[in-house]
């Protein structure tokens, strides 16, 4: 299972209800290790120097601030993104799928990204992934080698 933080932005009841549901899920809250108002770019660093996966709900900044990183060949142990749109128990499910389902090589480098359907009820998940070589966002399947699970992806 993979090793989570989770920032400022996650909500409390987020934090809760994933301890609460798996109680060995190994989650920290940066604001109990960083001071208040710490930098983006400072908490995807503690992330990365602790080898875990960053839980946020700011798309805003913290998508490009991880492409950043993984640009300039910095640690990026992944970053999985809900939104304030999804109900907290759906974002406890989505992000419990990708810790419990994703191995830390599948998500390394990788932004994962949650996302609601346009058609249909329910939401996406998208994988957004560093490679150079190609120019602008193009989808391709994303499978999770530690469960029986497909979704769509995003690669750029």
């Amino acid at each position: 299972m993979l090793r989570l933080a989770s920032d400022a932005d996650v909500h409390g009841d987020i934090v809760r209800g994933l301890q609460r549901r798996s109680p060995d899920l190994d989650l920290v809250r940066a604001q109990d290790f960083l001071p208040e108002r710490t930098a983006d770019t400072a908490v995807l660093a503690w992330a990365a120097a602790d080898n875990r996966v960053l839980v946020t709900n700011d798309r805003n900044t913290m998508v490009g601030l991880a492409f950043e990183r993984v640009a300039a060949a910095e640690p990026m142990p992944g970053v999985i993104v809900t939104t304030h749109r999804q109900s907290i128990g759906s974002a406890i499910d989505d992000i419990l799928l990708v810790a419990e389902c994703m191995s830390e090589d599948e998500i390394r480098l990788q932004v994962v990204v949650f996302l609601q359907e346009t058609r249909g009820r329910g939401w996406t998940v998208w994988q957004a992934s560093w490679k150079p070589t190609l120019q602008g966002p193009r989808a391709m399947p994303l499978v999770f080698g530690g469960c029986d699970a497909a979704v769509a992806a995003f690669s750029w």
